[in-house]
């Protein structure tokens, strides 16, 4: 049922690509658990308490990074969203030589949902550009990405441009895929676990982190991607 909601999605937008989401979970389009279901309507709701608001809306932004290196984090009011835990860097468009003194990417794609608190910790500025427009690719930057809109839905093995160091098997990119069920499940790539196959379904949500960054000379932090090579 859409219907009590109907002043939120002519506010915000068919096409905003959270509500298109939930419009579609709650009509029965998408197929989803109860959870997810109850999320969605969720949203919907804590959306018609805040339209007024003329902060920052829930959506699908790429953050960027404009002041200062450190910590971003969140305060999830929804427990079945993905985690939040970057590093960002104002100069993660740099090459760092291999050295690892920029410590992440300047960019990081995040879905923010309403009730959500980011917490920033020695970040003295950031951007938020809305996304409206998406172009599917197989290769992710760190953040969170939608099945369907970012990536096509397949079986993937993984690879990156990243060069590990085996030294430190336990560093590389962590991924998580968040189902249509709520339901979670953690992938890790790296030196020593460098065999990794994943299927994503359309609507899921994979979340990429890549705690090696800046660490591949001649690749700057917001260079750096995790490949989905899909599996025939």
């Amino acid at each position: 049922m859409i219907e009590p909601y109907q002043d939120v999605i002519n506010e915000y937008g068919i096409d905003e690509p959270t509500i298109k989401y939930a419009v579609g979970v709650l009509t029965g389009h998408i197929i989803a658990g109860e959870k997810i279901k109850l999320a969605c309507e969720r949203h919907l709701s804590d959306l018609q308490r805040i339209k007024s608001d003329p902060e920052l809306k829930p959506g699908i932004y790429d953050l960027q990074v404009t002041g200062g290196s450190g910590n971003i984090g969140a305060d999830r009011d929804q427990t079945s969203a993905p985690f939040i835990n970057y590093l960002g860097d104002n100069k993660g468009n740099l090459n760092s030589q291999g050295t690892g003194d920029v410590h992440g990417p300047s960019k990081i794609r995040l879905i923010l949902f309403s009730g959500d608190v980011l917490k920033l910790d020695n970040i003295s500025k950031v951007k938020f550009i809305a996304i409206s427009k998406f172009q599917s690719s197989n290769e992710l930057g760190q953040g969170e990405y939608i099945v369907g809109l970012d990536i096509p839905a397949g079986t993937y093995k993984l690879s990156s441009n990243v060069k590990f160091n085996p030294e430190f098997d336990n560093l590389g990119w962590s991924i998580d895929i968040l189902d249509k069920n709520g339901d979670n499940k953690t992938q890790e790539y790296n030196s020593s676990n460098n065999d990794v196959v994943v299927k994503l379904n359309n609507g899921d949500v994979v979340s990429t982190s890549n705690m090696y960054s800046g660490e591949t000379a001649g690749i700057t932090p917001d260079q750096e991607k995790l490949i989905f090579n899909k599996v025939k």
